[in-house]
C-alpha cells in the first residue's frame, strides 16, 4: 500500500535545495574553480541550461545555512559556470 494511503506524506525539495543538499554531501572536491566546474558538469552531469533555470537568489539565501566550502565556491563562481 502506498505511503500516502497509509496517512504518511512526504515533501519534495526544490531543484535548488536538492542541488545544495547534493553539494553538501560530496566531500573531497578540489576547492578551486576548476574543481567545482568538473563536479557540476562531469560528475553531476548538469548542463548550462539546467543551471540557468535555477533560482540563484534562493540558492544564495540558503547557502550560508550550509557550512560547506563546495557550496560557498559554487555560489561564488556561479557567473563563470
Amino acid at each position: 500500500m502506498p505511503a500516502e494511503k497509509q496517512g504518511y506524506g512526504f515533501r519534495l525539495a526544490t531543484a535548488e535545495k536538492a542541488l545544495l543538499n547534493t553539494l553538501y554531501k560530496i566531500r573531497g572536491i578540489s576547492p578551486t574553480k576548476q574543481g567545482v566546474i568538473d563536479l557540476i558538469y562531469a560528475d553531476l552531469r548538469l548542463n548550462q541550461e539546467c543551471l540557468q533555470e535555477l533560482d540563484w537568489e534562493t540558492m544564495a539565501d540558503l547557502a550560508p545555512l550550509c557550512i560547506s566550502t563546495t557550496i560557498h565556491n559554487f555560489i561564488k563562481w556561479r557567473e563563470e559556470l
